[in-house]
């Protein structure tokens, strides 16, 4: 019966442990995709803010 039991809970175990591990890869990705993204927009703004004042500089009215 000890035997049948001791099995139970090692699997149970096993089990809990994949879970485990699975979760938390899943928020490891999650943590890295949300850092990505972060970075993608903070590189767009920075090129659009940049394409802002190279247009202002092309179109200046020229003084005569």
């Amino acid at each position: 019966m000890n035997k049948h039991i001791n099995k139970k809970a090692t699997k149970l175990l096993e089990d809990y442990k994949k879970v485990q591990q699975r979760k938390s890869k899943e928020t490891d990705r999650g943590c890295f995709e949300k850092c990505h993204h972060a970075y993608r927009l903070i590189f767009l703004n920075y090129f659009w803010y940049c394409g802002m004042f190279y247009k202002r500089k092309l179109f200046l009215p020229v003084k005569e």
